[in-house]
């Protein structure tokens, strides 16, 4: 059983994606199942306050973060999920008329 969070969502597509370009190459399918991998938990509760855990790669520990660290790492997160879901046009402000 998986979290409900935006991380599964975004690894469930991409492991999607690549099964139905797959299938419409005419190539057969993964032999490897979905797994779901836990990179951070990341919590904002207002403009000031955030909370998180960030797993570490080499140590397999989770760091419990807050403060203005965790805050940079959500809005790093954040920023990337728009990136994601929208393409880098975005980031292109509106030119003066």
């Amino acid at each position: 059983m998986v979290p409900p969070r935006a991380q599964v969502a975004h690894q469930q597509a991409d492991y999607l994606v690549n099964a139905f370009v797959r299938a419409s190459k005419g190539q057969p399918a993964l032999d490897v199942p979905y797994v779901y991998k836990d990179h951070c938990s990341l919590v904002s509760f207002d403009k000031n306050t955030s909370v998180g855990t960030l797993m570490g790669l080499l140590t397999k520990l989770g760091w419990f973060v807050d403060d203005l660290f965790a805050r940079i790492m959500y809005t790093k997160l954040y920023l990337m999920h728009l990136n994601s879901l929208l393409g880098p046009a975005w980031l292109r402000l509106p030119q003066a008329v």
